[in-house]
């Protein structure tokens, strides 16, 4: 059976992956995971308000 034309030029674009491809999948895996992370940092800033501000007055 022959191999298909389509699958082999799909292969030899993959082979060169250019810096800026690089560069792309570093940003999205970044953004993935400050996704992922976001609701554990807001919680954690969040307590660390709640316990810095208790029992302090605003002289406003």
């Amino acid at each position: 059976m022959k191999p298909n034309r389509k699958c082999i030029l799909e292969k030899e674009e993959m082979e060169n992956i250019t810096a800026s491809e690089i560069a792309g999948f570093g940003v999205g895996t970044f953004l993935l995971c400050a996704t992922i992370a976001a609701p554990k940092v807001d919680a954690f800033i969040s307590s660390a308000q709640k316990s810095l501000c208790f029992g302090t007055v605003n002289s406003i």
